[in-house]
């Protein structure tokens, strides 16, 4: 790949990760806010008043949950691309090697036969997950 593409790409995905960070910290703050306005209308007698306000902030959540969502769907498949762990400023996408999986009953079978024993063989794809880097908040 060329230098100045990943390097682009790089780029790109510390975008995503920044753009994450700050929708999960919209996120965070309004379900504080949602949850401290339950907790003043805690009486019986408004049971439907927090229903209301359930509801109220509900569709902005779904909206911030679909775009978290999105932006790592985007993260995630640029970073398998690229091959390598990008890090953010809080949150990275983790890429991890393919791992090689082996049918056991197929090695049994094949024990006998040495140089069949590949046919066993099935390569897995490389994963890519985003996490929270340690020690920001």
């Amino acid at each position: 790949m060329n230098i100045n593409k990943e390097e682009m790409l790089i780029k790109s995905v510390t975008d995503i990760l920044d753009g994450i960070d700050q929708l999960t910290n919209k996120y965070d703050l309004t379900v504080s806010e949602r949850q401290s306005l339950i907790e003043r209308t805690i009486p019986e007698s408004v049971a439907q008043e927090i229903n209301d306000i359930n509801e109220e902030f509900e569709a902005g959540l779904q909206d911030l949950r679909e775009k978290i969502s999105a932006l790592e769907a985007e993260g995630k498949s640029i970073v398998a691309k690229l091959g390598k762990t990008i890090k953010g400023e809080r949150w990275s996408f983790v890429w991890r090697r393919p791992i090689t999986r082996w049918d056991s009953k197929k090695l049994e079978q094949l024990s006998k036969h040495v140089e069949e024993i590949n046919e066993a063989r099935k390569p897995g794809n490389p994963s890519v997950s985003m996490v929270k880097n340690k020690g920001k908040m």
